[in-house]
């Protein structure tokens, strides 16, 4: 369905076509995210009553749309857009490293998340980088990548307990 979507808007000269594709993964995120909350409170909080579920629903459905959502878009946009591609007063490996480090300075809660979250910084640059060399959306793809890592680390947190 995205790729179709994808597809679609690539054939359209409208300017408009890549921050609509971003509101409709938005919205398919937050339905994700609300239902994956529905089903995991429905499964672990039995005893609770319905009002308590619905609150507990509406907190984790919010988490989810900032961890799944929200995180992903600012990340990549100051990280890779900012940093990586409009700080062009640098060379192309300072802003490279430069996000790398920041990203992973954002993420300091243990030295362990930043290593991880270095390495993976390093990840969405290439895929940044390439897929500019290749014409196609570099925000849109380092975006969709960091939201699907998202929604796994997410998912593990949810259901690995």
């Amino acid at each position: 369905m995205i790729k179709r979507l994808y597809i679609i808007l690539e054939s359209t000269s409208n300017k408009l076509a890549y921050p609509l594709l971003i509101i409709v993964l938005s919205l398919l995120a937050f339905i994700v995210s609300f239902t994956i909350s529905i089903t995991f409170n429905r499964l672990i909080a039995y005893e609770n009553t319905i009002e308590e579920s619905m609150i507990i629903d509406l907190k984790v459905s919010i988490i989810a749309f900032l961890v799944l959502l929200i995180a992903p878009l600012i990340e990549t946009f100051f990280f890779q857009f900012l940093i990586l591609e409009k700080a062009s007063i640098f060379s192309t490996k300072l802003r490279y490293w430069v996000a790398a480090i920041t990203f992973s300075l954002a993420h300091f809660f243990s030295y362990k998340q930043m290593i991880f979250t270095f390495i993976f910084c390093i990840i969405l640059n290439e895929i940044y980088l390439f897929s500019k060399e290749i014409r196609t959306s570099p925000f849109i793809s380092a975006f969709l990548v960091h939201l699907g890592y998202n929604m796994i680390i997410f998912l593990i947190f949810i259901f690995g307990k």
